[in-house]
């Protein structure tokens, strides 16, 4: 049984009824906008190949950091950490800060002296903290990653593409302290030679300019020119761009993620409550029950690609039915997979009663015995009618006999 669905489009897209605006022309080397949920490739462009990246190394230091070292552990500034050069926090050798101070001012402030002293605290020295973040790149299976350092300063062998910095980079924000760091636009951290505070702000001015900006993370070396990885949401939404050696980072994200926003839309494609037609039922006071979906099925996809269909697969037919009652499921293919979304019964069916007569225990054995009695009554009954017939007829009567008559 097929059943119609409603849908609605809940975000009108700005392209216009003649389709999707074209994407944006930029200036940088490598671009990938990707779904900052399923991963998939939105716009590319040079994506494979390998670059030096900056900063944006600090991606992974921090993913590897989370990996094995609780926030709140002392970490003691090393020589080798104070003595780290470019972007500074002012380390000084044997400072204590915490896991969670150091990567605010790492991922923010892109602190050198901050990623190193991360990476000497967890490995004892920055090559086995680079062993690390290979390892870690293996893992997540990035083909065109690899790690010298854990601060992005121009080395040979120490590069990523822009696809591979898009994949991280959507992996990193599933880590909660890690998205609530970027997303900071600044902080201010108590250290002992800061009297005031020591003010961290964060380097991804898209995060000023933008209020659906989630972060990521900015990168700028001789070698590998100004690098963005930024991320934004705005409901169901979320994007992710790489843009890599761009002559306007800012701008040119702010682009990519501007015709983003245009061009996916969120589509409502089973609205979860909504009677959507009806379905069977047998044994009941009706023929038929409201059918609905248990929950809203929203997705993100073009404005001008078609609606995938629903369709409709009742697994409980028999009442009674209940409000509330799962009684099958709707069945869509989206991007080749399968999704279900269970489907439940708007208001309630009782049972009939011959339904409820005839699925009673033992009724049979119940309908058996009642027809036995009534049998044997009736026999019972018949039986001492026929007796009392033959002993005491009030009609019969004896005439003597007579020897003569007159």
């Amino acid at each position: 049984m097929r059943i119609p669905i409603l849908a609605a489009v809940l975000c009108a897209s700005l392209a216009g009824p003649g389709g999707a605006a074209p994407p944006p022309e930029l200036t940088a080397r490598s671009i990938v906008l990707m779904d900052g949920w399923t991963g998939e490739v939105l716009l590319e462009k040079d994506a494979h190949t390998r670059h030096a990246i900056a900063s944006i190394t600090k991606v992974m230091t921090a993913l590897v950091v989370l990996d094995r070292c609780p926030l709140e552990q002392v970490v003691t500034v090393a020589r080798e950490a104070a003595e780290t050069g470019e972007s500074s926090c002012l380390l000084k050798e044997g400072e204590r800060l915490t896991v969670h101070q150091l990567l605010e001012m790492a991922l923010m402030r892109s602190g050198n002296d901050a990623a190193v002293a991360l990476a000497i605290h967890v490995s004892g020295s920055v090559p086995a903290f680079a062993a690390l973040m290979n390892s870690k790149a293996s893992e997540l299976g990035l083909r065109d990653s690899h790690f010298t350092n854990p601060h992005g300063l121009d080395e040979e062998g120490h590069y990523q593409s822009a696809m591979d910095v898009a994949i991280l980079c959507r992996r990193a924000l599933e880590n909660e302290t890690f998205a609530r760091i970027v997303a900071q636009p600044e902080r201010t951290l108590q250290r002992t030679d800061f009297p005031d505070g020591y003010r961290v702000v964060n380097t991804n001015k898209l995060l000023r300019v933008r209020n659906d900006c989630i972060g990521i993370k900015t990168g700028w070396t001789d070698d590998a020119g100004y690098c963005l990885a930024s991320a934004a949401q705005r409901g169901a939404r979320r994007f992710v761009a790489v843009v890599l050696h761009s002559e306007d980072r800012f701008a040119e994200s702010g682009l990519l993620l501007d015709w983003a926003f245009v061009t996916y839309v969120e589509r409502v494609i089973v609205a979860g409550g909504l009677s959507t037609g009806d379905a069977e039922v047998t044994g009941g006071l009706a023929d038929t029950v409201p059918v609905a979906a248990a929950e809203t099925l929203v997705v993100v996809d073009r404005a001008d690609a078609p609606l995938p269909e629903p369709r409709f697969e009742q697994t409980v037919f028999a009442a009674p039915i209940r409000a509330g009652q799962e009684i099958g499921y709707f069945e869509l293919v989206i991007d080749g997979e399968r999704v279900i979304v269970p489907a439940i019964a708007t208001r309630s069916v009782r049972q009939s009663l011959v339904a409820a007569l005839a699925t009673w225990p033992n009724v049979g054995l119940i309908l058996g015995c009642l027809g036995c009695g009534v049998l044997a009554t009736g026999a019972m009954v018949w039986g001492r009618s026929a007796a009392s017939g033959a002993t005491h007829s009030p009609h019969s009567s004896v005439i003597p006999s007579s020897a003569s008559a007159e």
